[in-house]
């Protein structure tokens, strides 16, 4: 199997996902492992520490596909 590994840089098309993205935050990151995830993670609800990436959980949106969305687990 081949993965064509793509960023916004050496992309054809840079500039019309730009404009359709531009209104969303850079807090995301798609892995290489096709996860979105924040880049930094959140602090725990209970104890206020940061938490740390746990795996993902996959998500499907009626049969249309899925994507795997970043987990978090506490560190204490």
């Amino acid at each position: 199997m081949t993965i064509l590994n793509c960023t916004l840089l050496n992309f054809a098309h840079a500039g019309i996902f730009s404009s359709i993205f531009k209104n969303y935050s850079d807090d995301f990151e798609y892995t290489t492992n096709e996860i979105f995830r924040k880049i930094v993670s959140p602090d725990c609800p209970k104890c206020g520490y940061q938490m740390n990436h746990n795996g993902y959980n996959n998500h499907c949106k009626k049969g249309l596909g899925n994507v795997k969305i970043g987990r978090y687990v506490c560190p204490i």
